[in-house]
């Protein structure tokens, strides 16, 4: 196993650890001095007190495009906001630079997570006995954008911009761990901002997108009960239509619910 040297990889390896998910640390500084792409790499760069500001973590027996890599990489979640990369080629999404991307450098993370955070950033050690997030296995929702580009928005909320699209923020950047999964998403009129929703009704803006007020998703929730959320349509600027699925079969498969800031 290779050896972390800084404070920044020391404190990646213990949040691994104290997160309870199986694996091995494959490269520390016992790496290339430069990227495929020809950069200098984070495993070498000098960190806070010694060499390097990446991990390269694999699965405890070897393998490609596992489960277990994938666990991996979702226990890094949580504080995925502090990171600086997270590369692996069976994720939805990476990071690159701090922010959500497209996976990239694929040809060389079949086998393992690449992590890495900038200079002095120290991840928290998670608290003993906290339970994992859970994450639902469903299949990324792609929302267009009239004036270009689309998000891809992913069931714990996290987001990541494709073509022109900006990125404007998403659930796991903001440190928030919502219990509901996200369902659907929907671009402000201008396409300067967004909203997620979740299958219980709650609502989350980012960028000019107009916040929902609590006190008028509560009643939203109380109208749809059981009913689960499936998606949301933008009106305007301060009003969102939300579909739920209806399950007493005695009508329309679908209510629509009116949210308003």
């Amino acid at each position: 196993m290779a050896v972390p040297r800084s404070d920044e990889t020391r404190a990646i390896a213990a949040y691994l650890k104290a997160s309870g998910v199986p694996h091995r640390i494959t490269a520390s500084t016992n790496h290339t001095a430069l990227t495929l792409a020809g950069f200098a790499s984070l495993h070498v760069l000098p960190g806070t007190n010694g060499p390097g500001r990446a991990l390269d973590v694999a699965a405890p027996t070897s393998g490609r495009d596992t489960p277990e890599l994938l666990a991996v990489f979702n226990a890094f979640r949580p504080v995925e906001h502090l990171l600086y990369e997270l590369i692996y080629a069976g994720a939805a999404y990476n990071i690159k630079r701090g922010k959500p991307v497209l996976p990239y450098a694929t040809a060389s993370h079949h086998d393992h997570v690449h992590v890495a955070v900038a200079r002095g950033v120290i991840l928290p050690t998670p608290q003993p006995n906290m339970p994992p997030p859970v994450l639902e296995d469903a299949v990324p929702v792609v929302v267009q954008r009239s004036q270009g580009g689309a998000i891809v928005v992913t069931s714990d909320g996290g987001v990541f911009a494709v073509g022109p699209a900006p990125y404007l923020g998403s659930l796991p950047q903001a440190g928030v761990q919502h219990p509901a999964p996200i369902v659907g998403g929907a671009w402000a009129p201008l396409g300067d901002g967004y909203w997620l929703v979740a299958r219980d009704g709650a609502t989350f803006a980012f960028g000019n997108a107009t916040p929902i007020p609590g006190g008028n998703v509560e009643p939203l929730r109380s109208h749809i009960g059981a009913r689960p959320v499936v998606g949301v349509y933008c009106v305007n600027e301060r009003l969102l239509e939300l579909v739920a699925l209806d399950t007493s079969r005695d009508g329309s498969p679908f209510d629509t619910y009116l949210a308003s800031a």
